[in-house]
This record gives structure tokens, sequence and C-alpha cells, in this order.
């Protein structure tokens, strides 16, 4: 995952212990730097989906996240499926005073 911020900023993602990927994350937001947190995270039913953690974007700052994921396929009587979750649901604090500044992000598919 990179994350590029305003004109000058780019965070790199590292896979991390999630214990370990919150208590830097947290630590950075308190020292007043932008950070990000991905999470994966499964629901009952089993599926999997994905919390993204953005934090310290000064207002009407861009921030563009590019997601990169590896997927081994299972190959079952010479075909296979693969499916890419498309849904995205930001969730914006109730004290933003601009919510105009939030927008539905677009979305890019290569395969």
């Amino acid at each position: 995952m990179l994350i590029s911020i305003g004109d000058d900023r780019v965070i790199e993602a590292k896979v991390k212990k999630v214990e370990e990927a919150r208590q830097e994350y947290n630590q950075a937001l308190k020292q007043g730097h932008s950070a990000a947190m991905l999470e994966e995270k499964t629901m009952e039913d089993k599926k999997e989906y994905y919390v993204l953690n953005l934090g310290n974007i000064r207002p009407g700052e861009r921030a563009i996240v590019d997601l990169f994921f590896q997927k081994s396929l299972k190959i079952v009587a010479g075909s296979f499926d693969f499916s890419v979750p498309l849904h995205f649901l930001p969730k914006i604090p109730k004290n933003i005073s601009e919510k105009k500044s939030f927008r539905t992000p677009k979305l890019d598919l290569v395969v």
C-alpha cells in the first residue's frame, strides 16, 4: 500500500503484527504526523474485509491510496473464481465542519 498525501509526502506500508502496528499508528498521530493503518478483518460469515485508518490529513489536502494485494487462485475443473470487493464506506467523524471535502473515491481495477 502506498499513500500519497498532498504534494510531498508518501507513506509506504509495511506488514506488522496488529498490536505493533496500532501502537506505531497511534504514536505517529500523537506526534502530529500523518499516518495510515490497514487491517484485515473477518465477519461472522467468514467474509474478509479491510479497514483503512488515515490520520492527521489536513483539511482540503488530497490523499491517494494505492492498495495492492495478491491472492492464490484455486483451479477447479479447469476454471477459477476471483472476486474483488469494491465497496467503499467512508466513516466521517461527526465533528468535521466541512463534510463537503469528503468525496467518493475513484476506484481503478487492474487485473
